[in-house]
């Protein structure tokens, strides 16, 4: 069970995205604060990984490590457009 697979993590960060995605209708200070909690939480998802790796039978679970290494790398380039975008304000 990695960050994909956790219906918490994936709807947090995607209720975050969905945020900032409306940032022209955002205060600086929302976009801000909302830009930290998303970085926080992505931050966190190494951690959260490998506490659930610790407890899991990890037969087939390649499959489920993709899934989140992808999801990931969609969130971190969103991140990065985010960061740009904070940067022009």
């Amino acid at each position: 069970m990695t960050f994909g697979k956790n219906p918490e993590n994936r709807a947090g960060a995607n209720r975050y995205l969905e945020t900032l995605a409306d940032a022209d209708t955002l205060s600086l200070t929302e976009f801000i604060a909302t830009l930290d909690a998303l970085e926080k939480k992505v931050t966190q998802v190494p951690f959260l990984n490998e506490d659930i790796l610790s407890k899991v039978d990890t037969e087939g679970i390649v499959d489920e490590i993709l899934a989140t290494d992808t999801y990931m790398l969609d969130i971190d380039i969103k991140l990065r457009m985010l960061c740009t975008v904070l940067s022009e304000k």
